[in-house]
């Protein structure tokens, strides 16, 4: 499973936690009765927007990641398509100990 599939889950599963922690909320504000064993239903309320406020800030970091993650995947992509027939061909053009200074000097490109 890839970091883009990953953020899309996590999507999903705080859009439906901001959701139902609004609606709770609104409940706990309109009829607090259908609501049992809550002391102050507007410190409980309120402390549902709260929640709903740390899942809305997920759902904007993770649709960050997940489309920095997801121009990463097709810069790769394309980078691969560029120099070769597929991912195998990396390692037959590119020295990556070499680069670092380990081994040989890295082979010239011309």
């Amino acid at each position: 499973m890839d970091a883009v599939c990953c953020a899309k889950c996590c999507q999903i599963f705080s859009v439906s936690g901001l959701v139902f922690l609004v609606l709770i909320g609104i409940l706990l504000q309109t009829q607090p009765i259908y609501i049992k064993d809550v002391e102050d239903p507007t410190d409980a309320a309120s402390q549902c927007f709260q929640a709903a406020g740390i899942y809305a800030f997920f759902i904007v970091a993770t649709t960050i990641c997940g489309y920095v993650q997801d121009r990463k995947k097709q810069h790769m992509r394309d980078h691969m398509m560029d120099d070769g027939d597929g991912p195998e061909n990396l390692a037959l053009k590119e020295d990556r100990f070499a680069r670092y200074g380990y081994g040989a000097a890295p082979p010239a490109r011309g």
